[in-house]
């Protein structure tokens, strides 16, 4: 009799162990369920700001557009403070102007960028709702498109991908001006890495023979400089070029010379441009987005054919051990905030800490 008491017992406490099990399983689900439903609601909101957005954006610049002969629509800029159009005029508004039903808590995370709105924010859920509908800053499209005819890019070395063993790289501004890269080794200080190739200042060369305007050009570069010779070279303007941490334009003076103020071996953002004005040329130089000293005044103004990294010219000449994260080429010269614009894209996708 005791041992029937005992059986049943247990018979009874299994059942309530199986019943409490199903119970708590049940409340997790449940729980799991409701967060599901709270994290797809949130993600419906927020996409549906993005897309109402993107729509006041688009009929402000409709009829911004009306007002300036077809021209505002490429080149239009805000963000929380202010908003520039065309040659960059400054106008009285900002992106609460252009998109009055803008979230106060989404300012900081959106402008407007080559009149595309762009997500600048760093919450890793939203930048993953917003990929669907806008650009996100630090990708490859977000930088300055009007005028650009060369974008190497080495986190998508392919155009579309990443390949450690890529002989080419590829061109991202639709032009077809590929980089052709000779010497690499696929060894330490020679090759691809994830997002960036390195040059050993021995035999390894990048290089595009293409015409590069003597009138008006701008060279970006991302690159992190150890030692040797040249960074980057173009036979425009008789030689223009990075040597070291200078950036120079030989031509008539015979020589400018401007320090780039680069002093480590950490990627840096460098800008070598030149542009006419009233029949003159200037040479402009940036080191991470700040300008250095004032535009220097030259005289001579042949095309470039080519461009070379890693070297004096397409071949292995007076090389330096380098390492190169990105490249992009304009047939015109920048304004200071365009190439600010750019920086802050290359600062947040490469890693860059800035000039001290």
């Amino acid at each position: 009799m005791k041992k029937n008491t005992k059986k049943g017992v247990s018979l009874i406490a299994l059942v309530i162990t199986i019943i409490v099990g199903i119970l708590l399983v049940s409340v997790v689900v449940l729980s799991l369920r409701r967060t599901n439903i709270i994290s797809n609601s949130v993600q419906t909101k927020f996409q549906t700001n993005v897309k109402t957005y993107e729509t006041e954006l688009n009929e402000y610049i409709s009829n911004k557009e009306m007002e300036n002969a077809g021209r505002y629509n490429k080149t239009l800029y805000a963000d929380r403070t202010m908003s520039y159009y065309d040659s960059l005029k400054q106008e009285k508004v900002n992106i609460k102007t252009i998109i009055p039903s803008i979230k106060d808590e989404d300012l900081s995370s959106f402008i407007v960028k080559d009149s595309e709105l762009v997500y600048i924010g760093n919450d890793p859920n939203e930048k993953l709702w917003a990929a669907d509908i806008v650009k996100i800053l630090g990708n490859e499209n977000a930088y300055i498109k009007d005028g650009l005819i060369l974008h190497w890019d080495a986190i998508k070395n392919t155009g579309t991908t990443h390949d450690n063993k890529s002989l080419i790289w590829k061109d991202l501004s639709g032009n077809g001006n590929d980089g052709i890269i000779t010497g690499i080794t696929d060894t330490f200080g020679s090759g691809w890495s994830d997002n960036k190739i390195s040059l050993d200042g021995i035999d390894d060369v990048i290089y595009k023979y293409m015409n590069i305007s003597g009138s008006n050009a701008c060279i970006e570069i991302v690159a992190s400089y150890y030692s040797g010779s040249y960074i980057a070279r173009s036979d425009a303007n008789y030689r223009t070029y990075f040597q070291g941490n200078n950036a120079y334009i030989k031509g008539e003076p015979p020589i400018s010379v401007v320090d780039s103020k680069i002093v480590d071996q950490n990627p840096h953002s460098r800008v070598l441009q030149w542009r006419t004005k009233n029949n003159e040329l200037y040479l402009d130089v940036y080191s991470d987005s700040k300008k250095i000293g004032d535009s220097v005044k030259f005289t001579n103004n042949n095309n470039g054919t080519y461009f070379s990294l890693g070297s004096y010219k397409p071949v292995p000449d007076q090389l330096a051990k380098i390492d190169v994260y990105s490249v992009r080429i304009y047939n015109r010269a920048l304004s200071d905030e365009e190439v600010n614009m750019n920086y802050t894209v290359d600062a947040k996708r490469y890693g860059i800490k800035g000039t001290n």
